[in-house]
């Protein structure tokens, strides 16, 4: 029998991106802007006015990929998926930050090869079965099952199954095992 696919996003999904983000930030721009009141996608639209689209700088600072946290209990379930299905990495990357994704990557999960990790901006274009993302536009395109994971920014997005932590999301993957 063919194993199903399953991508999954790295950023916010894997990794506590926006916690350093917006670490980053409020040092840099002496604010105080909690990760709570950022409720879209767009960051910028939360930032003060003199850094706006400035916020997307801090994305480019060497090494600043490479030492962000992970999500808890994503290793152990990213593991035990890898055991029932083929698992792919899908994040949207600039070149110049694919060597630090890649190596928290390593670190984190050597247990995924790296044919298996894919750089990619348009998910779409991504044949799976399953995509697990906290970015609903990366679940509007996908063909598969979009599986919404959890984030502040999507609070108010109710178009696909909604997973809070890496312990629902094996559950759910538990239940599809028994069908």
């Amino acid at each position: 029998m063919k194993r199903l696919t399953i991508g999954i996003d790295l950023d916010d999904t894997l990794n506590c991106l926006s916690n350093r983000w917006i670490d980053v930030y409020n040092k840099e721009y002496s604010d105080n802007l909690p990760l709570t009141d950022i409720k879209s996608w767009d960051i910028a639209n939360y930032v003060k006015p003199e850094c706006g689209k400035d916020i997307f700088k801090f994305l480019h600072i060497p090494g600043f990929f490479r030492n962000l946290d992970i999500k808890p209990h994503a290793i152990e379930v990213v593991r035990w998926l890898c055991e029932h299905y083929d698992v792919y990495i899908v994040s949207a990357a600039h070149y110049a930050v694919t060597g630090d994704k890649g190596a928290w990557l390593e670190e984190f999960f050597p247990f995924i090869n790296y044919q298996n990790v894919i750089f990619c901006t348009n998910k779409s274009l991504m044949k799976l079965d399953y995509l697990i993302d906290d970015g609903s536009h990366n679940l509007e395109t996908f063909t598969g099952q979009g599986l919404l994971f959890d984030s502040h920014h999507n609070q108010t997005e109710d178009r696909f199954p909604r997973f809070k932590n890496w312990l629902e999301i094996k559950e759910y993957f538990e239940e599809e095992l028994r069908w």
